[in-house]
């Protein structure tokens, strides 16, 4: 009988083709985010009306991921603007295929904050671009996407939310994928409503809507609607119509807040800083995206 060898590396295994494939593809994936924050420095442009990104000449390492087709633009100067259409974000968190229906009825556009990408193809529906540091968003979903759409913005100082703000413009922004999940992200998320005050924002969850107060607001809500007032920092909001008024009520984040308050019939908000957040039933969104499109927007500039 031969004798077995007592040498391990003279022990051949057969690895499984699947976990081979996996390997490179993470390596792959590895190589190529060092290789495009090493050289690839390709700027975009403003786009309006129809959504298209400037396409530039690549380098040559470029022009070798571009075989993938699952390479990524630099989009620190990319803007994706809509001069006339609503456009749907979404972020990595769960929600429900409902929510996506109701935000698809209002928008064509849809843009993914990295990871959200997957979210999106998780419901069989898929994102036009992608945008973020790209982190946390999947080879597959990436390479469902054409390579020109996929934005990497490389700044660790933002989150993927603040990222997407600053890259896309439109009369109305509709997110989902923003809201439950983790507390920290959606704490980020509204922090973050205040630091874009110029754009119109509503968040849209499984139960709730959430958007920053406008300078004047007013809403047709039924008597009886749940009507909360989160304050971001310290700002007085006056009111008309509610169960028990705001005026003359400073509102702070550690003081005095104004959730769970309710509708008498239709109300009227009128903050003195970009600093209120308004949480409703989503039930009311079909009121609250028209109230939103007339009010005024407040003129100062973001923050970041």
């Amino acid at each position: 009988m031969p004798k077995e060898s007592s040498n391990p590396s003279s022990v051949q295994e057969n690895v499984p083709y699947d976990t081979v494939s996996t390997l490179f593809e993470l390596l792959f994936t590895i190589l190529k985010h060092l290789f495009f924050k090493l050289t690839f420095n390709l700027k975009g442009t403003l786009v309006k009306s129809r959504p298209i990104l400037w396409n530039s000449q690549y380098h040559f390492m470029a022009t070798l991921w571009q075989t993938s087709k699952c390479h990524t633009y630099n989009g620190e100067n990319t803007m994706i603007i809509s001069e006339r259409d609503t456009i749907a974000i979404f972020g990595g968190a769960p929600f429900p295929s409902d929510v996506l229906d109701v935000i698809l009825s209002y928008s064509s556009l849809r843009v993914a904050a990295d990871g959200g990408a997957d979210r999106v193809l998780a419901h069989g529906a898929g994102a036009d671009y992608i945008i973020g540091d790209l982190d946390s968003v999947s080879p597959s979903a990436r390479m469902a996407i054409p390579h020109d759409r996929v934005i990497f913005v490389d700044d660790q100082d933002s989150t993927d939310f603040e990222k997407v703000l600053s890259h896309v413009d439109a009369p109305l922004i509709l997110g989902a994928g923003f809201l439950g999940g983790r507390v920290d992200h959606q704490m980020a998320v509204q922090t973050a409503l205040t630091q874009f005050p110029t754009k119109r924002v509503i968040l849209v969850g499984d139960d709730d809507i959430v958007f920053l107060c406008p300078p004047d607001l007013l809403l047709d809500l039924a008597t009886g609607t749940r009507v909360s007032l989160y304050p971001m920092s310290s700002v007085t909001i006056r009111s008309d119509g509610l169960n028990w008024p705001t005026d003359d009520l400073v509102m702070e984040p550690d003081g005095r807040i104004g959730t769970s308050n309710h509708a008498l019939g239709p109300i009227r908000l009128r903050p003195t800083a970009a600093k209120c957040l308004v949480i409703l039933p989503r039930g009311v969104l079909d009121v609250v995206i028209p109230a939103i499109l007339r009010a005024p927007q407040w003129c100062v500039p973001a923050t970041k």
